[in-house]
């Protein structure tokens, strides 16, 4: 996040709460400030004994002109609506077992995070809830972790094609023939779940050990995905 404005209050009676804005979140900022990505957000927090609970609120900015598409990246039209995340999540520690939950929902989807940067969907202008439920639970000196996961995705019509200026729709152009495109249908529905195991091995650091599976469906065009990954660790806490 370039060119940003941050704040973060103290804690007040348990709420903490925190704001800023970016003007820019793409990798290259460029001149004039309708041409960049833009962003701000919002977060709030409360802890009160053994809950806690937090949740967040951000806008992402579509540049004036729009995105160009390709035949693997959706075009976004200059008129096209600001991405909007909603996150609330809580965790509740009893000490013998803690629960968590989270819930999200997500608007108008034109943007992920790719190699650390944001780059343009291949689930542009997707609506979606997501949830969350997770447990933990001491055993045998150390903590099991069990965890599931679920994105419910709408079906979003997105344009693989460039756009001209102005254009009201998708279309391509070569020199004054502007041709429509037909749209493609995408949506991304997913599940996730995993297992997880961590053992101290004094006061800071600890193994850990974790499998976890996930399933796509009408995934990046109606395809579907199913990934595994191991992990098996040794961590050290400064």
């Amino acid at each position: 996040f370039d060119n940003s404005i941050l704040y973060q209050s103290p804690v007040w009676g348990g709420f903490r709460f925190g704001a800023g804005y970016s003007f820019n979140v793409s990798t290259a900022e460029v001149g004039g400030s309708g041409n960049n990505l833009k962003a701000w957000f919002t977060g709030v927090s409360f802890a009160l004994g053994p809950f806690y609970a937090a949740a967040t609120y951000d806008v992402l900015t579509v540049p004036d002109s729009g995105v160009t598409g390709s035949a693997t990246t959706p075009a976004l039209l200059a008129n096209t609506d600001d991405s909007k995340y909603l996150q609330i999540g809580a965790t509740f520690d009893l000490k013998f077992v803690k629960f968590a939950a989270a819930y999200a929902k997500e608007d108008d989807t034109n943007y992920v995070v790719s190699n650390g940067s944001l780059a343009v969907s291949p689930v542009a202008g997707e609506d979606a809830d997501a949830w969350m439920f997770g447990v933990t639970v001491p055993l045998f000196g150390g903590q099991s972790l069990a965890d599931y996961q679920k994105r419910d995705g709408d079906i979003a019509n997105v344009s693989l094609a460039a756009i001209p200026s102005g254009a009201g729709s998708c279309f391509t152009q070569v020199g004054a023939v502007i041709t429509p495109v037909a749209l493609t249908p995408r949506e991304g529905d997913r599940k996730v779940w995993s297992l997880g195991y961590t053992y101290p091995l004094s006061r800071r650091p600890n193994l850990y050990i974790s499998y976890a599976d996930s399933d796509g469906e009408k995934f990046y065009n109606n395809t579907s995905v199913d990934q595994k990954q191991y992990s098996l660790g040794l961590r050290h806490l400064f």
